[in-house]
């Protein structure tokens, strides 16, 4: 896992450096309260 992890953050990393906007999309983001 580790190494998947820091394969993403040089993807995101190299593209703020090319001076890119990107946009990183999580599952299960904000998670509301339940009631």
């Amino acid at each position: 896992m580790v190494s998947w992890v820091l394969k993403e953050w040089q993807v995101a990393v190299t593209a703020l450096r090319q001076g890119e906007t990107i946009l990183l999309l999580r599952k299960g983001g904000i998670r509301e309260a339940k009631g």
